[in-house]
């Protein structure tokens, strides 16, 4: 699946088409390691209308000189080169210029060309109108940018919506042994991923045993992203370099830069929103196979009666069912397995390890 399809970074796809479809150079602030094919998915969402060019700038070339030389055969040599010569030649015209490379020892010539090259392509007809896409990585996203009419600015940052990434995490996970395990490791890689698809494509091959005691992998995909340094200074630099994003209006740090408690957290929120529909399903599911052996009404240890017999928790059908000659030990150890993990759900604390592989272990027989 490619990542710019899913309704959150499709949002901000459209309305880059839109600024370009109503005549405007966008510059695109991008944080280091933007997730893949930004400038294949623009291009193929403006389909063929536009003539697209993609180059990289050559920082010891002026901007007029660099444009000419690209497009530009043959030059007139007595000419005076400016913006406004420029937009005049027809071979530069009706392009649309995807331009990478800007630096911040060439972005202050580069920005005095597109402040200039506004003002001179204004009297000529929006059809033949040369428009260009700017990538600014890292240091160069928080630059200034010129203002003007057909200028436009849209940043990567705060596009994701609820389930992007779950949808992400569902095309780049395989099928595993049973449907319940296969939900538990997208849920679990989806909220590991957080907002980094490249992420997400590294944790999906990994097993539920890895990604419930995710540090060591983070550790080695943190050395791919340069995020092993001085926390302070990752998080002071922020989203530029790709420490944090904006998720639903809230600054969220990498997964990598959290602590322990806090990957405890997102494995919790995997694990009750895959585990917690399961378990109830086989609450149900054990009270039509036992009811005749529930004895009702039931008085917990709290002295509170239960006449209704679908109002029995778990561990309330253990305690009964243990007295039961009839169930077998490994049936008794079964449903103490889901009891334990409803427990610790309820506490916002991850399943037990050993808890988790038994239930995973059972659905596998």
């Amino acid at each position: 699946m490619n990542w710019w399809d899913l309704p959150g970074p499709r949002a901000f796809i459209k309305v880059v088409e839109e600024d370009v479809r109503e005549g405007k150079s966008v510059f695109l602030r991008l944080p280091e390691h933007c997730p893949k094919r930004l400038s294949a998915s623009i291009r193929e969402t403006l389909g063929e209308d536009l003539r697209w060019f993609s180059t990289t700038v050559d920082d010891k070339v002026l901007p007029i000189n660099f444009l000419y030389e690209l497009l530009i055969p043959d030059p007139e040599p007595a000419i005076l080169r400016s913006p406004s010569t420029l937009v005049a030649e027809s071979a530069f015209q009706r392009h649309l210029i995807w331009l990478e490379g800007l630096s911040n020892s060439t972005w202050p010539a580069w920005s005095e060309f597109f402040l200039r090259y506004d003002g001179a392509s204004r009297a000529l007809h929006p059809a033949r109108k040369t428009q260009f896409l700017v990538p600014l990585f890292n240091s160069c996203a928080t630059l200034n940018l010129p203002e003007a009419i057909s200028l436009s600015v849209q940043i990567w940052d705060g596009w994701l919506r609820y389930g992007d990434m779950l949808f992400y995490s569902c095309s780049c996970v395989s099928e595993q042994t049973t449907p319940l395990e296969t939900e538990l490791t997208i849920a679990l890689v989806a909220e590991l991923s957080s907002w980094d698809p490249e992420l997400c494509e590294w944790l999906a091959p990994l097993s539920i045993e890895q990604l419930t005691n995710p540090m060591i992998p983070l550790s080695k995909y943190a050395e791919t992203r340069g995020l092993k340094s001085e926390l302070g200074g990752l998080k002071a630099k922020g989203w530029s370099i790709g420490a944090s994003h904006t998720v639903r209006g809230k600054s969220i740090d990498h997964t990598c830069l959290l602590s322990p408690a806090k990957l405890a957290e997102l494995i919790w929120r995997a694990e009750i929103m895959v585990l917690m529909p399961y378990i109830e399903e086989q609450r149900q599911e054990l009270l039509r196979k036992y009811q005749q052996l529930l004895q009702m009404p039931f008085t917990t240890s709290g002295g509170e009666q239960i006449d209704n017999l679908y109002d029995l928790e778990i561990g309330q059908i253990e305690r009964q069912l243990l007295r039961c000659a009839a169930i077998t030990r490994c049936e008794i150890d079964w449903i103490s397995a889901l009891k334990k993990a409803r427990n610790s759900l309820s506490h916002l604390e991850p399943v037990d390890a050993s808890v988790l592989t038994s239930i995973l272990q059972r659905v596998d027989e």
